[in-house]
């Protein structure tokens, strides 16, 4: 399950066996979360995968592009590639063209000036018929990233609701550095507070160093004295 095996901000259970040593049942929060985060987990692995072939496929075709558009990945940056997806169609476009796919006047006139300067002397690949190949796969991957992350981001919708509602969601979301994402992991995976008699006992199941409140990896007593546990 990857959910115990990848925690957010590389939180680790353990004791991968203590998953089944639960005496209290899981809440009705952390039944519900359980299967959202995993798939949560899966849309990222999946968003992730797409940013990466998007990123290489930039490297290819137009590697100068990071020198403007840092991340070639962003709305910004895909709605340019998508519109203009080679070198040759950037340089040749009108700066009014350009100008209509950017978001929020980023990047600014004299960036695009840059980048079609560097576009028409980039050292991407001129074959055409890999060009062709290679423009319909980014295509294809700039849709599919977009409806990923529109999916992930009515997971994450729900996700926060239900963190919102539960009594741990609420009290976790109090603690510095956690936010709804990381206490709705970590709820999928506790299932039920109750199963931990003290905050030492929780933080060995999780693997954090007994350590007071100091650091984002450390647990507030109080905090989780309101949940049942003993500090």
């Amino acid at each position: 399950n990857h959910l115990y095996n990848q925690l957010d901000r590389g939180i680790q259970v353990a004791d991968k066996s203590q998953v089944v040593r639960q005496a209290i049942p899981p809440t009705e929060a952390a039944r519900q979360l359980k299967s959202l985060m995993r798939h949560h987990y899966e849309l990222s692995q999946e968003c992730t995968q797409r940013k990466n072939k998007l990123i290489s496929i930039c490297d290819e075709l137009f590697p100068e592009c990071t020198q403007v558009l840092k991340d070639p990945t962003l709305p910004t940056a895909l709605a340019l590639r998508e519109r203009f997806p080679t070198p040759q169609a950037i340089a040749t476009a009108s700066l009014a063209a350009l100008a209509e796919v950017r978001h929020r006047n980023r990047p600014s006139n004299a960036q695009l000036l840059q980048l079609q300067a560097l576009a028409s002397q980039s050292i991407g690949t001129k074959d055409v018929v890999r060009q062709r190949s290679l423009t319909l796969e980014q295509t294809q991957l700039i849709h599919e990233l977009r409806l990923l992350e529109s999916h992930l981001e009515q997971l994450e919708i729900e996700i926060k609701a239900i963190v919102a509602q539960s009594r741990e969601g609420r009290i976790l979301t109090s603690i510095p550095t956690i936010g709804p994402i990381q206490a709705a992991t970590l709820i999928a995976v506790i299932g039920n507070i109750l199963n931990f008699p003290s905050s030492a006992a929780l933080k060995s199941y999780l693997g954090w160093a007994p350590k007071d409140e100091q650091s984002g990896t450390s647990l507030d007593r109080s905090k989780l004295a309101q949940t049942g546990v003993r500090p």
